[in-house]
């Protein structure tokens, strides 16, 4: 049971409350105008003053995106309230918030973790943010108290800053989470609206990303290479009409799935950039002269193709590799051998191509186009 108690007046934006109602008030609480409960209790000895203490956390709005740690050994969520947290199992058996991964300035849509040392989040803004996993949530998951390698939010600003701030005096369960937000490491620019999803690969060497969206001129979805240091962009894939609202790589990393509010779901073909040789590892033992859709665009870019059959050449070959690699029964053969009839029907030579109509043979490009 909690009374409302109108002789404290209103704390730094606070309606405080008592609990419970006695002729000995032992605890205050404050509901602030953001749905945080902030708590005070009489210290022992101190003759009546009041101090801060571990009180009510958790979101206020609803909460969009939920993601475990790369060693799942905590989960990050993030919300409507604008707000990012940390969760983790207590040695009480408890799960409670150890951090306030980040506080925006607009509503959170969607987050993942990079790396281990790394998270991207996503918001009613255009761009990605990246922060640093800091080296003190390992202490924090443990039970221990750290603020190594943790942030602050300036006043009047969205960008977290790293600090060096270790005090350790009474202050507000909020304000101590507010100086444990991770600091920001870059921003990614590109999209034209507010984000809706964002997601990674296994290998944790690519971003997939999506923004709202009411025609196909944005719907298109964002890849990024993370592997290095900074994370940069490859190549956009369009396929929807609409907001796509949900990826996912497939546990192989070589498909990536999109749900879109255009009623569809596509998977992104194998063939849209160069296979990843970090992570398919044998496959340069298996295919002696790779290439792929973005290679062919760019030499279509460059002129370089200086017949019709050099191009098609080009496509039955980036078929046939993928069917020479996989299996029968995975959905990269059966996409490629779908594209190899397609392109058999469609690409029609003419005389003046170098070939006739029906000289065309589904064998492999000669030598001659093979060497790149």
């Amino acid at each position: 049971m909690v009374d409302w108690y109108s002789g404290l007046g209103l704390l730094a934006g606070a309606a405080p409350l008592l609990s419970p109602a006695s002729s000995l008030i032992s605890d205050v609480m404050a509901l602030t105008f953001g749905g945080q409960i902030h708590r005070w209790a009489i210290s022992s000895g101190s003759d009546g003053h009041f101090a801060p203490v571990v009180s009510v956390t958790g979101h206020t709005q609803s909460v969009s995106d939920v993601v475990w740690s790369v060693a799942g050994d905590y989960f990050v969520t993030v919300s409507q309230d604008q707000t990012a947290r940390a969760f983790a199992h207590g040695s009480n058996g408890r799960w409670t918030e150890i951090s306030r991964v980040q506080v925006h300035g607009y509503d959170l849509h969607c987050g993942c973790f990079v790396d281990a040392s790394r998270f991207v989040s996503g918001a009613d803004e255009k761009i990605l943010r990246v922060f640093a996993v800091p080296e003190g949530m390992a202490a924090l998951v443990r039970g221990e108290h750290s603020s190594a390698g943790f942030g602050m939010l300036p006043e009047l600003s969205l960008t977290t800053k790293a600090t060096t701030d270790a005090s350790t005096s009474l202050v507000f369960v909020g304000d101590q989470l507010n100086r444990s937000v991770w600091p920001e490491l870059q921003k990614l620019y590109g999209h034209g609206n507010e984000l809706l999803c964002v997601t990674s690969n296994s290998a944790r060497t690519r971003l997939a990303s999506a923004c709202k969206s009411r025609d196909s001129q944005f719907a298109a979805i964002w890849l990024w290479a993370s592997a290095d240091e900074d994370i940069v962009p490859l190549q956009q894939l369009p396929g929807h009409a609409s907001s796509v609202v949900q990826l996912a790589f497939s546990p192989d990393d070589r498909s990536l799935v999109s749900v879109s509010k255009d009623r569809h779901v596509c998977v992104a073909w194998p063939f849209h950039e160069p296979v990843d040789v970090t992570v398919v590892t044998d496959y340069l033992e298996i295919i002696q002269c790779p290439i792929d859709l973005s290679a062919i665009q760019k030499k279509i870019d460059e002129n370089a193709y200086a017949t019709k059959a050099a191009f098609k050449d080009d496509l039955v070959l980036m078929c046939e590799n993928s069917i020479a690699y996989n299996s029968p029964d995975t959905n990269y053969y059966k996409a490629a051998k779908d594209l190899l009839e397609f392109v058999k029907k469609k690409v029609v030579l003419e005389p003046q191509d170098g070939r006739d109509k029906a000289g065309y043979a589904s064998a492999p490009a000669t030598k001659k186009h093979l060497v790149r």
